[in-house]
């Protein structure tokens, strides 16, 4: 970084901090700003004792931008042992229906928390997912940049971001996009089930088939009541990745 390797964003496109984590042997500090140095989002640092924020500059005596906590993630132990990382949300469209259908499909599946990142997310559907946060079964991170991009383009920062963010937090984690679902078949068990019979440490993921949701109508914008009428489900099997820690 010092000396401006890869650095593709010019002078006007200042660093948009995301998230720093303290790890037994670096501090890793998240980026959002799209292109700046390549395709990275992850700058390594050396560790500081004592340090409770980080911050970057493009130059070592340049200035600036406004510091990020430092998460700690130095703890012997994963705190949970299956986890997901949902792609970014965005979009108008009410999404708290299919929110709630993966994170109770998951919890079934064992899975014990949840990292949900959004660009844009309706109201009514925040109102759900803060519920979540509030049980301590998820957290929601924010995605931002001072520089435009296509929507599509967030995933490649929470791809870096949560897999850097689950690291001594989950064991296992799986990126899953918001209409994907993880449906065992000829497995008589759970997902977690699944993963614990795996031992040979040399491996660091797993590849399942999926089932994909496709929806035929709008998603309706609120819960009324029991007898709502839902929008009908189509789902398709395609390949999908799970990552182990």
């Amino acid at each position: 970084m010092e000396k401006r390797t890869g650095s593709r964003g010019g002078p006007k496109m200042n660093i948009s901090l995301l998230s720093a984590y303290e790890f037994p042997e670096q501090l890793n500090v998240m980026i959002t700003s799209r292109d700046k140095y390549g395709y990275e989002y992850n700058v390594h640092c050396l560790r500081r004792e004592g340090a409770e924020f980080m911050s970057l500059s493009d130059t070592p005596t340049g200035p600036y931008e406004f510091p990020v906590p430092i998460t700690d993630r130095t703890q012997p132990e994963p705190t949970h042992f299956f986890s997901v990382c949902l792609a970014p949300i965005y979009g108008t469209e009410p999404k708290w229906l299919l929110l709630a259908e993966l994170v109770e499909h998951y919890k079934l599946q064992g899975a014990t928390y949840f990292y949900v990142y959004s660009k844009y997310m309706d109201e009514y559907s925040r109102i759900l997912l803060d519920d979540y946060v509030r049980t301590g079964e998820a957290e929601a991170i924010i995605l931002h940049d001072r520089f435009w991009r296509k929507d599509y383009r967030w995933q490649s920062v929470e791809l870096q971001e949560c897999l850097t963010r689950a690291r001594g937090h989950s064991h296992w984690v799986a990126f899953i996009d918001l209409d994907e679902r993880l449906t065992p078949t000829d497995y008589p068990g759970t997902r977690t089930d699944y993963l614990k019979n795996i031992t040979d440490e040399k491996i660091g993921g797993i590849q399942f088939r999926q089932r994909w949701i496709l929806k035929n109508e709008t998603l309706p914008a609120e819960y009324k009541d029991k007898d709502q009428d839902w929008y009908r489900h189509h789902r398709q099997i395609f390949d999908h990745m799970i990552v182990g820690k």
